[in-house]
């Protein structure tokens, strides 16, 4: 495939006042065709909207007939001059639209104008979709010729201006669009967008509502007032739109990034920084509003390379499409056979639908295929990893990891994933060992610090864990575990009464800890034994209990009724984590009268 131009989103996560714009919906589908799409395993989403390719024929608004138009009239359109360079299926694409167009102009004046426009246009949107954007507007232009009152060779002419910069071409031709299909909200919307950009903020608003009154509810339409409403700096006005989209999108990138703003601009950065953490870290990996407009849905179905395939599998597999992805993916291997990303999306793919056989098969001809690149190479031995590891083949797990960390020692993943297994082997100094290095090289990632924690407990390294715990709760993007991890351990410490400080802190850290859950109960029981309120800590542990029933999990059972057994015979628990304790956060209904206070912040 060509390389493209990629531009980025540009957002500014730090404005709380008068934030730029984020990219419209339109500007982040159109950027998205042009993209070297550079998919990871396993959070490759790319810019995406439309995923249901349906081509949708010509427009239902269509005026006079179509013209005649001599072939001397027509613009040259010649071959893309590397196009042994493309997939093998886009090339044979190429070869029949080009045959197409060949045809109609060899007819002459006996031809169909309307047809040879239609052969023109799609020869347009194969340039289009692919990259080759003058030889586009080419075709483009003489599917105008051939019928003028067609709307859509209008509207993809003004996507190639606006992205050319040449913003009065594209307003000309969105308008055109608009006035031939008065029924098709896409053009209207385009006009919008840019004329947003252009910071006219009243002319883009009246856009907007037009919009709305015909299509009420229209994703991008709500976006946009919302936008406008930010860049008013009344952040109140955009919050019903965007939770409404919210709920029904909630991937959608420029929503959370527009509710982040807006929460910022209202003071409220907790729930602002809420909205921002649900952002892909790779600008690649962000997924834009989906107005589902037709037009892009036929302009998208033109694209049939591998990496597009693989973007539409992978999106199909984020929202749990597991045996759509597999075809989409199967597509993709087939389209670009050497290709290792694609080969380990396809994997990942087929063991959804339960094809772990199949999926290894594919993992280990990743791992060929990746060759001397060794960052692929890496993925398709973490993914063999967890293969593996799902399939109880702990050993062979181990060592695939392994080969995953030596060919990349910053890989976060394959180093989670190896402490996991250390855990479940027992063996728990290498599995600290491992936590410890991800906490060097990503401290925020969720997770890590409390296992780190709480494997050092398990260890008896309580002096350690404090330390680990206390730094970790500056960085950790979820504190409700590692306060109460925390509060386990100054509540038991050593044998004999805990200090009335530590089961002081112990208490505050508990009232901050939030509703109650299997984690929260057994640690409320801790804290109460600690001072002597056994009756309490009976009733807070054979809660947990209630739920562990509840949940069928055995070996936590166990684990809890060992303990209720210390509580009911006056003894306090003395170590805060078992080494095959699980981290359990399944609600829990607290003993009567023992209901948590209002969540607070402890210091």
């Amino acid at each position: 495939m060509r390389g493209h131009r990629r531009q980025r989103f540009g957002f500014d996560y730090t404005q709380r006042v008068s934030a730029p714009l984020p990219d419209s919906p339109t500007q982040l589908v159109r950027r998205r065709r042009k993209d070297p799409f550079g998919l990871t395993a396993l959070l490759a989403m790319g810019l995406l909207t439309a995923l249901v390719a349906t081509a949708c024929g010509k427009s239902d608004s269509r005026g006079p007939a179509a013209t005649d138009v001599a072939s001397e009239d027509l613009l040259e359109v010649t071959p893309p001059p590397d196009l042994e360079q493309l997939d093998d299926v886009v090339r044979e694409q190429f070869d029949r639209i080009y045959d197409a167009v060949r045809a109609t102009k060899s007819a002459g004046g006996t031809g169909d104008p309307s047809a040879a426009a239609d052969a023109w246009g799609t020869l347009g949107q194969w340039f289009h979709v692919y990259g080759y954007d003058e030889s586009a507007e080419l075709a483009y232009r003489n599917a105008q010729l051939l019928d003028p009152e067609e709307p859509r060779w209008y509207y993809f002419f003004g996507e190639l201006a606006e992205d050319g910069g040449r913003i009065e071409d594209a307003e000309t031709a969105y308008q055109r669009a608009a006035d031939l299909a008065p029924r098709v909200a896409a053009p209207v919307l385009r006009l919008a967008d840019l004329t947003l950009r252009q910071q006219d903020l009243d002319r883009a608003e009246g856009l907007y509502r037009q919009i709305l009154v015909d299509h009420p509810g229209y994703p991008g339409a709500l976006l946009g007032e919302a936008r406008i409403a930010l860049a008013r700096n009344r952040p109140e006005d955009s919050l019903a739109p965007l939770e409404d989209l919210a709920r029904r999108q909630p991937e959608a990138s420029e929503v959370n990034y527009s509710l982040s703003l807006a929460w910022r601009q209202l003071g409220d950065d907790d729930k602002a920084d809420g909205f921002l953490a649900r952002l892909p870290e790779k600008n690649a990996d962000q997924i834009p509003l989906d107005s589902g407009e037709p037009w892009d849905e036929e302009l998208f179905a033109v694209d049939v390379g591998s990496r597009t395939l693989t973007r539409r599998g992978v999106r199909a597999a984020h929202r749990g499409e597991h045996l759509r992805a597999a075809v989409l993916l199967g597509r993709a291997v087939a389209a670009d056979p050497e290709g290792p990303e694609e080969r380990i999306n396809y994997a990942l793919a087929l063991r959804g639908v339960g094809l772990w056989r199949d999926a290894a098969k594919e993992l280990s001809e990743a791992i060929r295929l990746a060759g001397d690149r060794p960052e692929l190479a890496s993925k398709a031995h973490l993914e063999m990893g967890r293969l593996l590891m799902d399939r109880g083949r702990l050993e062979g797990a181990a060592r695939q990891l392994e080969q995953a960390i030596d060919l990349d020692e910053a890989s976060v993943a394959a180093r989670t994933t190896l402490g996991k297994i250390r855990q479940r082997q027992g063996r728990l100094t290498d599995a600290a060992d491992l936590y410890a290095t991800v906490r060097t090289i990503r401290p925020d990632v969720e997770g890590v610090g409390f296992w780190y924690g709480a494997l050092l407990l398990a260890l008896g390294r309580r002096a350690d864990a404090t330390q680990a715990i206390e730094q970790d709760l500056e960085t950790a993007p979820s504190r409700h575990p590692l306060e109460l991890l925390l509060a386990r351990n100054l509540a038991t410490g050593e044998p004999g009464a805990p200090e009335a400080a530590n089961l002081a802190r112990a208490r505050k850290l508990l009232a901050g800890a939030g509703p109650p859950d299997v984690l929260y109960a057994e640690t409320a029981a801790m804290v109460a034994a600690g001072g002597g309120a056994f009756a309490d800590a009976v009733a807070w542990q054979q809660a947990a209990i209630d739920t562990l029933e509840h949940l069928g999990l055995r070996p936590a059972l166990h684990i809890a009724r060992r303990r209720l057994v210390l509580y009911r015979e006056g003894e306090r628990c003395e170590t805060p984590w078992e080494a095959d304790e699980r981290l359990i956060q399944a609600p829990v209904e607290p003993p009567p009268g023992q209901r948590p206070p209002p969540h607070e912040t402890p210091s």
